[in-house]
């Protein structure tokens, strides 16, 4: 006997909403397989249940672009970082600038070049490095140079800016995506209690066209694989 499946997608879900929407729209009280109550429920629910929708989907775009762009930017400053890093490691070998400059840095006197594969990593590093050639440049030591810490500050503050961007963009979506999990819950709870209501007030006809007209109403039902392989040798 094939058993109701509610429905696991958001489309799924609205459809079933708009379905048993329908029948109240067009039904008297008196001929409608489950209460006014939840008539009027249902068309309180769904324009909130569709606008947070539309509200999640717009966020989950405007994040996905903004991704795209500090990425990008995340990775032009990151080189840009990595690679003062790597001159003021090859200007120390040279003898150019003492090997205690690296404590400016905050960078170990093993000359690794520190991975920077988060975004949260590039922004405590570049201010790290920023601010100690500016310390050191006030102490009247002699810069690093190709690049300068201007060239990279410019790079690095554009990124910044991107990231404070995409951090906003991220928690909105987060926000919207909460809301539309407890939307989710309470369609379900909608639709599972609809969907009972339903096949009680048809509970007394046989199988079939209780199932029928159930379906009319929105209720899916689907067979189980070894009753769709026993209908498939009866055909046969």
């Amino acid at each position: 006997m094939p058993y109701r499946r509610l429905p696991n997608t958001d489309a799924a879900r609205m459809k079933a909403l708009h379905t048993a929407l329908q029948k109240g729209d067009d039904l008297s009280p008196l001929e409608l397989a489950f209460p006014q109550k939840s008539y009027y429920r249902l068309r309180s629910f769904i324009p909130n249940y569709e606008a947070a929708l539309l509200d999640y989907t717009r966020k989950k775009e405007a994040f996905s672009l903004q991704s795209r762009e500090t990425h990008e930017l995340f990775r032009k400053a990151r080189l840009f970082l990595t690679h003062f890093i790597q001159v003021t490691f090859f200007a120390i070998q040279r003898g150019e600038i003492p090997e205690n400059t690296l404590e400016y840095f905050g960078l170990d006197s093993h000359k690794t070049i520190p991975s920077l594969q988060s975004f949260e990593e590039l922004v405590e590093c570049g201010k790290r490095i920023l601010d100690g050639e500016k310390t050191r440049i006030q102490e009247g030591k002699r810069p690093v140079t190709n690049p300068t810490a201007a060239v990279v500050k410019v790079r690095y503050e554009v990124f910044l800016d991107s990231y404070h961007s995409y951090s906003i963009h991220k928690k909105n979506k987060s926000l919207a995506q909460e809301k539309i999990l407890s939307f989710r819950k309470e369609a379900d709870r909608i639709i599972a209690g609809l969907w009972d209501n339903i096949e009680t007030f048809f509970g007394d006809l046989p199988d079939t066209m209780r199932r029928q007209k159930a379906s009319d109403y929105g209720i899916t039902y689907v067979y189980r694989k070894n009753e769709l392989r026993r209908m498939g040798s009866f055909s046969d």
